[in-house]
């Protein structure tokens, strides 16, 4: 990959339309793209809390901790450290690593698989956080939510 593409590909989200364009292409693309940009999502949103919890590194510092074989580089070890220093709790910790097994098994596999297939759906009928509703809303019903994709996307919502 040459280096503007890779500088650009692992730079961080700019502003708030792009966020929404971003969210908007959840919506048309194919399961292995949603779960490729979710991961994604997941992964920036938490590096940058990680980093703000963190005494000011210099740019090779962070490099050190979140890139390439680095201890921080992988979604595992963000969800992992993001839970141990308490940014989320157990719950959207459970849902995440949820978001990760199932984006491995959409993204890894040779074979044909979506959302509907029975393993993922299942998976994707246990999330928590997705059950409720906004809190601006200001209620705690359960979500009308029927579609598995529209399940992972819910959660991913939730999570950031």
């Amino acid at each position: 990959m040459s280096k503007a593409l890779k500088r650009f590909a692992s730079s961080r989200l700019q502003d708030h339309e792009e966020v929404t364009a971003i969210f908007e292409e959840l919506k048309t693309d194919g399961p292995r793209g949603v779960a490729s940009l979710a991961s994604a999502l997941i992964e920036d949103l938490l590096e940058g809390t990680i980093k703000y919890r963190m005494v000011k590194l210099t740019n090779d510092e962070e490099k050190d901790l979140f890139q390439g074989t680095a201890p921080l580089a992988t979604l595992s070890a963000r969800i992992r450290v993001a839970y141990a220093i308490g940014i989320i709790g157990k719950k959207v910790q459970r849902d995440l690593n949820l978001l990760k097994e199932i984006r491995n098994a959409l993204v890894h596999t040779r074979r044909r698989v979506t959302f509907e297939t029975k393993e993922v759906a299942e998976l994707c009928a246990t999330f928590i956080g997705q059950f409720r509703k906004s809190v601006r809303d200001g209620t705690s019903k359960p979500s009308p939510l029927g579609f598995p994709q529209m399940r992972y996307r819910s959660t991913l919502r939730c999570a950031t």
